[in-house]
């Protein structure tokens, strides 16, 4: 997926095209190269023998950060070195808002969930004094 998308990048380069028209594969590439660093960091889970988790864990780290170099060189040759620090100021921007949108989407189910717990507790409360309630009357009146 990230080869294929700096292979796009590449070729709207060389036809002219502006780095901003070429956003959606840059993403692409951007995508790549962290799924593969957050596999990294989790490839203790999973099947298979632990030597076997390791080396696709090395080739698949290799691999994306000879993207990312390529990326850089690519970025470099075009924009050059402050196009490739904006570029990566730009990513940690996003990556940070990203992290906090999951924050407060967490956040706000967690809140959905408390609410959810209140609510289910006092109708239990509620209906098991109306449950009492009413066995007292017929208690009453059976005793009657």
């Amino acid at each position: 997926m990230g080869l294929m998308a700096l292979a796009a990048v590449k070729k709207g380069i060389s036809v002219g095209k502006d780095l901003s028209s070429l956003s959606k594969d840059l993403g692409k590439i951007w995508d790549a190269i962290d799924k593969v660093n957050v596999k990294h960091k989790t490839a203790s889970k999973g099947k298979g023998g632990a030597s076997s988790r390791a080396l696709d864990s090395y080739i698949e780290t290799v691999q994306a950060r000879d993207l990312e170099d390529q990326l850089r060189r690519l970025i470099m040759e075009t924009r050059g070195n402050s196009g490739w620090i904006e570029l990566q100021n730009i990513r940690q921007k996003v990556l940070k808002e990203d992290r906090e949108g999951r924050a407060e989407a967490i956040r706000i189910k967690n809140q959905r969930v408390y609410w959810a717990s209140v609510v289910f507790g006092v109708l239990v409360v509620i209906f098991s004094i109306l449950g009492l309630i009413w066995v007292a009357i017929y208690l009453r009146e059976a005793s009657n």
